[in-house]
C-alpha cells in the first residue's frame, strides 16, 4: 500500500510493474474495458492483488532454479570445482 500511495503523490516515472497497474487504472492512461457500456478500470485491491501474484510468481522460479542449480553442483564436483575457481578470481 505504501509504495502504491508513494507513486501516486509523485506522478513517478519509473518503468516497472506497478506504475504499469497504476497507469491501468487511470482512464486517460489506459485502454477503456466496455462492460454492460461502462468503464472498466483496476480496482486498488486488484492492483495489490496483481503484484502480490506477480511477486510471488518471481520467488517460487528464482527458488526452484536456485534449488536445481544447487543439486546439479552437488552431483558434478568438477563443474563445482570451476565455478569456485572463478569466482575465487
Amino acid at each position: 500500500m505504501r509504495i502504491i500511495n508513494e507513486r501516486r503523490n509523485c506522478n513517478s516515472n519509473a518503468n516497472d510493474f506497478v506504475t504499469l497497474l497504476l497507469n491501468a487504472e487511470c482512464n486517460e492512461k489506459s485502454e477503456d474495458f466496455e462492460i454492460d457500456k461502462k468503464r472498466r478500470t483496476l480496482t486498488e485491491d486488484e492492483i495489490i492483488a496483481q503484484c502480490f501474484v506477480f511477486y510471488v510468481a518471481g520467488y517460487e522460479t528464482m527458488s526452484s532454479l536456485l534449488n536445481f542449480t544447487m543439486y546439479a553442483l552437488t552431483v558434478n564436483p568438477e563443474v563445482q570445482e570451476k565455478l569456485y575457481d572463478e569466482l575465487k578470481d
